[in-house]
């Protein structure tokens, strides 16, 4: 598993590539489901995590459960060594693999035969189970079938205020590092087995049965720490086997699905396939992009995908449109694409994806469900988005049969189907903005809400806890692993909130053949009389616009936006079909799409 950043997600990672939730009480708590009565790229220094206060419940009555310790009493031995080249020795070539300037100014120095040391005084386990009330920072996984949960809380005598956990997507390994504290801890919950690395000198990048992927850092003189270039691969028992020296800083790291290999992706578009058995390294690709790019690598059914934003001026900063470069493990590249818009969400089967545009001078999210492959709209849903407000674009969106898509609206959450279809499931009635329903791997009726509770879509079979000292424990840890056999979370919360934009309540609509958008795509309906058109300074008179009236938002001047927030309302410049132009209040919602 990654821990370099959320991707821009194939059928294997299909909620979107993140740059960069829990409702009122009804039903019961029960010990086991079917008893009746799951990277955001790593900042120079660590993660960063803002913080959430309060007690929230979700969906459930629960019972105040304080958490005690249990310390592990006892950890198997490591493994033995693997075979390997000499720590130090580097197999890459002496030459850094890559284009551009070596990362860092001196030669890597000598490194130990260890990376890390076996420890038994590291992460503390702790037992809970589902009802309980969970109130301490930690890494925590829920059983789904039997209710019971694992803990594994920080050292009590570090700070750990910025504790930062992952879980990897089988959920073997757990790693624990905080925020300006030097030692990072990596459990194996099949051994028993924990051990401690030097973060502050190694940034962990994959972790795997067969081994670790570090890269080595280095603190420059503005206190940061940088990456120096070389990369160290490890066996299971820490022990280094090769080291590869790399040009420019990775941006993400995807482990082959047959372990032997690992693809780089550096921050200037090169693609770096390193072979974890021989120790040589080769260039798959190189899309030769700019300093300031920050593309994002994930896999894509059996192939890689590369996502790099383009900078589009006319479309919002969390929507820009991405070029989407699709490559094969021996390097060729399959396909080469432009996608539109931003969150990008593709099904498990790979045959669809969406992205979110805002065409009508950004009044409200536009979802569009393509093809994934010639990226033809089939469909597109107005006043949707799979922007989340905890978590982003991070996260599960579709189902596992890949038969709709959990997206977000002013009337909640709703299940988009490709037929368009907008479906509002019991599970999510109630929702707030923290509900954030996130699919299962593997189970189509079977979802994550607030990443502390799951359910089935009616809503009448569901397991979770409860949360006191946090709001929530969104952030940048996928509730579900490979499959649904687990749920996991992590606090205290990391940042992720407040990257989709605000707009006023606006009906949602879909067009289900996605041709072009009418001229006037709004109308005035539901309003007692009419609806009141100011004309200000650019208007043309005053009027009152009656049910029916056409519309389009217009920008009285090239630099004042068409919407607007002030005197405590949400207000809109339009022009009707007759020319006539003015502003209105959005309050009441008083308008509908008119999409025909």
């Amino acid at each position: 598993m990654s821990f370099v950043e959320h991707t821009t997600g194939g059928p294997r990672n299909q909620g979107g590539w993140s740059r960069g939730a829990l409702p009122s009480g009804v039903g019961g708590v029960y010990p086991g489901r079917g008893t009746p009565p799951r990277l955001e790229a790593q900042a120079r220094c660590g993660w960063a995590a803002p913080a959430g206060a309060g007690e929230v419940g979700i969906m459930l009555r629960v019972r105040k459960w304080p958490i005690a310790a249990l310390v592990l009493a006892a950890l198997l031995s490591a493994c033995s060594a693997g075979a390997g080249s000499p720590a130090g020795e580097t197999d890459a070539g002496s030459a850094p693999a890559g284009s551009g300037a070596p990362a860092g100014d001196t030669a890597p120095g000598a490194l130990p035969a260890v990376l890390a040391e076996q420890v038994t005084d590291g992460l503390v386990r702790i037992a809970f189970a589902a009802g309980d009330t969970i109130d301490r920072p930690g890494i925590y996984l829920l059983d789904t079938a039997t209710g019971q949960g694992e803990g594994w809380l920080p050292p009590p005598e570090d700070d750990w205020t910025y504790f930062f956990g992952q879980v990897t997507d089988d959920n073997r390994f757990l790693i624990g590092t905080a925020y300006q504290e030097d030692d990072g801890y990596i459990v194996d919950r099949q051994t028993g087995a924990m051990w401690r690395w030097d973060a502050s000198r190694y940034r962990l990048l994959l972790a795997a049965e067969q081994g670790f992927l570090f890269a080595e850092l280095a603190e420059e003189p503005d206190g940061f720490r940088d990456e120096t270039g070389r990369l160290i691969w490890t066996g299971p028992d820490l022990r280094v086997r090769h080291t590869f020296v790399l040009a420019d800083p990775v941006r993400s790291a995807v482990l082959a699905p047959d372990g032997r290999r690992a693809a780089i992706l550096l921050s200037r578009g090169e693609v770096i396939a390193l072979d974890l058995e021989s120790g040589a390294a080769v260039t798959l690709a190189d899309l030769q992009l700019g300093p300031d790019a920050w593309p994002a690598m994930a896999p894509f059914d059996d192939l890689l995908q590369v996502a790099v934003e383009i900078p589009d001026d006319q479309a919002p900063p969390a929507a820009q449109p991405h070029r989407l470069v699709r490559l094969d493990w021996d390097g060729t590249v399959i396909a080469d694409l432009r996608a539109p818009g931003y969150p990008l969400t593709f099904s498990p089967d790979g045959r669809w994806m969406t992205w979110v545009e805002w065409p009508v001078d950004r009044l409200a999210p536009v979802t569009v469900v393509a093809d994934a492959w010639t990226l033809e709209p089939g469909l597109r849903a107005f006043g949707v988005t799979t922007c989340f407000p905890a978590v982003g674009s991070g996260g599960a969106r579709w189902l596992s049969d890949g038969s709709g898509l959990v997206v977000h609206s002013s009337d909640g959450y709703r299940l988009l189907t490709p037929a368009g279809e907008l479906r509002a499931l019991p599970a999510f009635s109630g929702q707030d903005w923290k509900g954030e329903p996130q699919p299962a791997p593997d189970d189509p009726d079977l979802f994550a809400l607030g990443r502390i509770a799951v359910s089935d879509g009616a809503g009448t079979d569901q397991m979770g806890i409860t949360l006191e000292g946090f709001v929530t424990p969104y952030g940048h840890v996928n509730p579900w692993g490979r499959d649904s056999a687990v749920l996991r979370f992590v606090l205290p919360p990391k940042p992720g909130g407040g990257m989709c934009e605000e707009r006023p309540p606006m009906e949602t609509a879909v067009q289900v053949q996605a041709g072009p958008i009418p001229e006037f795509p709004l109308v005035v309906a539901g309003v007692e009389g009419c609806l009141p058109l100011i004309p200000r300074e650019f208007g043309t008179g005053e009027a009152c616009l009656p049910n029916g009236t056409r519309l389009v938002p217009y920008r009285p001047r090239s630099d004042v936006p068409a919407l607007g927030w002030y005197a405590d309302a949400w207000r809109l410049w339009v022009r009707t079909e007759d020319g006539q132009i003015g502003e209105i209040s959005l309050e009441g919602t008083p308008l509908r799409w008119a999409l025909d």
